[in-house]
């Protein structure tokens, strides 16, 4: 009970440290669809709300099509993706 009290507890700081910096994270799944967008995301991609984000898929941010699989790739090989998008 002592080691899921304190999962949880790890869980709840990365949660709001998540929400409360200023870079803009967004998690996908593998084929792309959102799962999780800070407001630091939503506030850059200029959204008012997660519901008009989450669930759709991430390649509409990217300003190309190359890009866009550019990221994927990199996220299929290596499992994440670190880096800006314009």
């Amino acid at each position: 009970i002592l080691i899921v009290d304190s999962i949880l507890k790890i869980r709840t700081i990365l949660e709001i440290a998540a929400e409360n910096t200023l870079n803009a994270i967004a998690i996908s799944d593998v084929r792309g669809i959102l799962l999780y967008v800070n407001k630091a995301f939503i506030t850059l991609w200029g959204y008012e709300s997660k519901e008009q984000v989450l669930g759709r898929n991430a390649l509409e941010s990217w300003s190309t099509k190359e890009d866009a699989k550019k990221v994927m790739e990199t996220m299929l090989t290596t499992g994440t993706y670190l880096g800006e998008l314009e």
